[in-house]
């Protein structure tokens, strides 16, 4: 018996996608997890992570459109609408990020916070103790 070419059109770990977040927005990210389910677990470009999404909700970059949406629509990475919130947003590299919360961007676009540290919700990165 033959064995059935491999699906080009998989997605596998790696990838680059657009993944909707809770808000109905795409955004731009990679595949780091397929799991067995089906699902696929997403490392999104901000530093914000999805975990168990459906294939429905993930689908795969195209290569002219550097992140774009498709579909004659402006998506989340070349669109100057204003962020959804909830919290502070604010469009980091062309995407919407909670500025609040984000470790990537505490605060202020690109202020990451350092190892150990986490954005606090208040836009400062924090130890575990409590300390700047």
């Amino acid at each position: 018996m033959a064995v059935p070419p491999a699906d080009d059109t998989a997605l596998k770990v790696g990838d680059r996608v657009m993944a909707k977040w809770t808000n109905g927005t795409w955004y731009p990210g990679k595949i780091a997890a397929v799991l067995p389910d089906g699902t696929y677990n997403v490392n999104y470009d901000d530093g914000d992570k999805s975990k168990g999404l459906p294939a429905s909700k993930v689908r795969k970059r195209s290569a002219r459109s550097g992140g774009g949406g498709g579909g004659g629509g402006k998506s989340a990475v070349d669109s100057d609408a204003p962020c959804p919130g909830p919290g502070m947003t604010r469009r980091c590299s062309g995407v919407c990020v909670n500025i609040q919360e984000n470790n990537n961007h505490c605060g202020a676009c690109g202020n990451r916070c350092s190892d150990g540290k986490s954005c606090d919700g208040h836009m400062f990165c924090r130890d575990a103790d409590g300390n700047l």
